[in-house]
């Protein structure tokens, strides 16, 4: 039956977290953007692009291995649509003064902290 899911951090269990349609169609709009290779997930070469078409000045490989390397729960070396949707929401919603990057993204992608 599948692994357990990951309960929501204590920090914003029972907190009201709305996202709406246009908020998500928004991001992935943009997720849609930044996967030009049209596979569903988002390589150095692409996040590299991405933060340069964001204003973010003197992306290199390393600096793009290290933005996946803090959003990919699971070791694939990418970040897929939801690791994207974490980080957007995650900083659009200012939950960095409630809880850490990871415990958030472990609950959006389902996938413990640790790996």
């Amino acid at each position: 039956s599948g692994p357990p899911a990951v309960a929501l951090p204590p920090a914003v269990e029972g907190s009201s977290l709305q996202l709406t349609l246009g908020y998500l169609t928004h991001i992935k709009g943009s997720f849609s953007r930044a996967d030009q290779k049209k596979r569903g997930y988002l390589d150095v070469e692409q996040i590299s692009n991405w933060a340069s078409s964001q204003g973010v000045a003197n992306m290199t490989p390393d600096k793009a291995k290290r933005m996946i390397a803090q959003v990919d729960m699971t070791g694939s070396g990418h970040v897929d649509f939801w690791g994207f949707l974490g980080v957007q929401t995650f900083l659009a919603m200012g939950l960095q003064a409630r809880l850490t990057l990871q415990e958030w993204l472990a609950w959006v992608t389902q996938q413990p902290v640790g790996r």
